[in-house]
């Protein structure tokens, strides 16, 4: 079963003065890792993103030149059905928002990560190299930057949002990588002060079966 995009959640906004945003997310599919893009505009303030009550790891983090930080958080074998995602921090000055990707066909391992990188830019793009290591990885971009924002080269868009255009997600547009090696992905921007996390989750591989063999006596 190859990696594959099963379930997306559109990126959305609380109001500034709170200290948690919660959205349900229904996902499905079979060999599930689910990964939650967040920004906040308050600064490095994250405390925990959980799915379903259970606390999932953060990926990777990165500062994008102002008060605005965004991060990836990744849950291997989530619940499968209608759960909330759960967001806290620490500081209620700003905004915060996250959207959210499920996977089908990924690993189920605690360690999934295949390849990671973080970058900034003043422009008015902004490009991150990933070097993936396994084939048929599940690239994922997570950009935050002045509107508008959009999938650029190698990259197709996943989760937007309408209303508060400052945060995007999205794929390789080679979907899984194939080959592994090094690609340039590129997200534009309409002004400076932009950053960006790239992902690849590694794809599900089988646990080595039992190799014992058996045979009937008649």
């Amino acid at each position: 079963m190859a990696v594959a995009v099963q379930d997306t959640l559109a990126i959305a906004y609380s109001g500034s003065g709170v200290s948690s945003l919660t959205r349900s997310f229904t996902i499905s599919g079979s060999q599930r890792y689910l990964v939650v893009g967040v920004l906040d505009v308050s600064g490095d303030n994250a405390t925990s993103c959980t799915y379903g009550g259970v606390a999932m790891t953060q990926l990777g983090k990165i500062n994008c030149l102002t008060t605005r930080y965004i991060y990836f958080y990744g849950l291997a074998n989530p619940t499968s059905g209608a759960n909330d995602i759960v967001y806290t921090r620490g500081s209620t000055t700003s905004v915060c928002g996250f959207g959210a990707v499920n996977l089908s066909g990924a690993t189920q391992t605690t360690s999934p990560i295949d390849a990671s990188n973080t970058a900034n830019s003043t422009g008015t793009s902004i490009g991150i190299s990933l070097t993936t290591v396994a084939d048929n990885t599940a690239v994922l971009v997570m950009a935050s930057g002045q509107d508008p924002l959009s999938a650029s080269t190698n990259l197709t868009e996943v989760c937007a949002d309408a209303s508060f255009d400052v945060a995007l997600i999205s794929r390789s547009t080679t979907f899984p990588k194939t080959p592994a090696g090094a690609t340039t992905y590129t997200t534009s921007f309409g002004s400076g002060n932009n950053g960006c996390i790239a992902i690849s989750i590694a794809p599900y591989s089988a646990p080595a079966g039992n190799t014992s063999s058996f045979f009937l006596v008649m």
